[in-house]
């Protein structure tokens, strides 16, 4: 572990196919779009994906938990996927031994 943050991620099934995945992760950089619709139908989009979505959300929000505004949308998403989630959440949180910096606090508050 680096930082506080996990280095080995926990993985789902891996039953996604690389278009489902390519899908998952169009939605979530729409998901960040400054345009209000857009953010909307990514948001609808990931949470149909359900936990495979989830997966792809959490790896995401390891990687940008220093930005604030894209943190709260990808929570947004996670709120909407509901518990699915929990699956990639919980053992995700479970790998965090400590918290080292600001971002490291910030993405357990999160996830």
């Amino acid at each position: 572990m680096e930082g506080g943050t996990p280095m080995n991620r926990p993985e789902l099934s891996g039953a996604q196919t690389p278009t489902t995945l390519l899908k998952i992760r169009t939605s979530i950089k729409n998901l960040l779009s400054d345009d209000f619709t857009t953010r909307g139908i990514s948001l609808e989009q990931l949470e149909k994906y359900g936990a495979e979505a989830a997966q792809e959300i959490v790896q995401t929000m390891l990687k940008m938990a220093d930005k604030p505004h894209a943190m709260n949308r990808l929570c947004e998403a996670l709120e909407e996927i509901g518990k699915p989630s929990m699956d990639y959440i919980i053992p995700t949180l479970h790998q965090i031994t400590e918290i080292r910096k600001p971002t490291d606090a910030y993405l357990v508050l999160n996830l």
